[in-house]
């Protein structure tokens, strides 16, 4: 953390990245739907980013064992509809930047 303080990552940045990472004790499940019901502006980034993400896993399936990509989605979208969310690329790179 005071790595990236000493980077200038604000604080909204700084949430957004605890909420996108995923600690080893925490199920899968779980951490989508930390991801899911996080409130305000991180939340809603985190939100988008993770979307992004699960819909580039599922254009690039490949055989094995992978967490529920497609569940995942429906959770996050499900999530963003009851918000009233719709967030756009380019008000991403903005929230963040």
């Amino acid at each position: 953390m005071e790595e990236l303080r000493e980077l200038a990552v604000n604080d909204i940045e700084l949430a957004v990245l605890i909420l996108l990472t995923r600690p080893p004790d925490e199920t899968y499940r779980a951490y989508v739907m930390r991801i899911a019901r996080a409130d305000g502006k991180a939340g809603r980034i985190a939100r988008a980013v993770k979307l992004a993400d699960l819909d580039d896993h599922l254009r690039q399936r490949r055989p094995g064992r992978h967490p529920d990509y497609a569940w995942a989605r429906e959770r996050i979208l499900v999530s963003q509809r009851a918000r009233g969310e719709s967030l756009s690329s380019g008000e991403l790179a903005e929230g963040v930047a």
